[in-house]
């Protein structure tokens, strides 16, 4: 009995200890997004999947009947991508984390809004035009 017990609070230990590194993450549209801060529902871009052409990327995205703010681009999120040619990026978006459009080598243009906090190297081609909104 005693042991019973023993091993059913250390499986609930275990579950949440789990749980407590999970970012939740959800897919809308060909963009990944990972949630950053839960209680003020901001998320950031964290993948995308090789879009095509031209990207816009939301301001707000909805799941589960809940409403997040798109606030930040996630290290990496674009790499390798491709066949982007242009990305439309929405004032809510504060920071874009390294190497977010690396080896995006088609882009030619990155929209991005005049009051962004924290760029780092983005890894956008020379021949990229950068349009400030």
């Amino acid at each position: 009995m005693k042991q019973t017990r023993f091993r059913h609070l250390v499986a609930l230990i275990l579950m949440m200890c789990c749980t407590l590194g999970y970012a939740q993450k959800f897919e809308i549209e060909g963009l990944t997004y990972k949630v950053i801060d839960e209680s003020n529902r901001y998320v950031e871009v964290s993948y995308v999947e090789d879009p095509t052409g031209i990207v816009k990327i939301p301001s707000t995205v909805t799941i589960d009947g809940v409403k997040y703010t798109v606030t930040s681009i996630g290290e990496e999120a674009f790499w390798d991508c491709e066949s982007l040619t242009s990305i439309n990026i929405p004032s809510s978006v504060t920071s874009i984390g390294k190497w977010a459009f690396y080896d995006c080598y088609r882009l030619t243009s990155i929209t991005l809004p005049k009051h962004i906090t924290n760029i780092d190297d983005l890894g956008i081609p020379k021949r990229a035009r950068i349009i400030l909104q």
